[in-house]
């Protein structure tokens, strides 16, 4: 690391958060690298900042007040929070930022999770499994439902 630039260290840091790290035994493992930093932070926040940071980071380049509000779905005081925390500032403009970093690390690995929707059924023909009759028979009766509604 010693023989590489300034800016070509800045150019790996966007692209890989582990690059800065230490081997050395007598650094507490929060400090070994960005990534340890930032999920030391994370489990410091409570479930709703959580929530909130973790929604938060679909905003590249910050946003509103507001916006901020109803995407992160929080209160002020959770935003308020997160500034106290140096996790969201504003910026000169006015608007609320997240230091780009700390947006990546959210995006990669603090997304909220998405519980799994109702599962679609196929319109592809099962050709597998002798499901051919049952399919054919959905199909059909759905057909008929669509043409006695018209």
């Amino acid at each position: 690391m010693r023989q590489l630039p300034c800016h070509e260290i800045a150019d790996e840091i966007e692209h890989n958060l582990s690059f800065l790290a230490t081997s050395q035994k007598n650094v507490p493992a929060r400090h070994r690298s960005l990534e340890a930093a930032f999920e030391h932070s994370w489990a410091l926040l409570a479930a709703d900042e959580r929530r909130a940071f973790a929604r938060l980071a679909v905003f590249r380049g910050g946003c509103e007040r507001e916006a901020a509000v109803a995407v992160g779905q929080c209160a002020l005081a959770v935003l308020a929070a997160l500034g106290d925390k140096s996790l969201v500032r504003r910026a000169p403009n006015g608007r609320l930022a997240i230091h780009e970093l700390l947006r990546q690390y959210a995006e990669a690995s603090c997304r909220p999770t998405r519980r799994p929707g109702p599962r679609r059924r196929s319109s592809t023909p099962p050709t597998i499994w002798g499901g051919w009759r049952r399919w054919r028979r959905r199909r059909t009766m759905r057909a008929r439902s669509r043409r006695a509604r018209r």
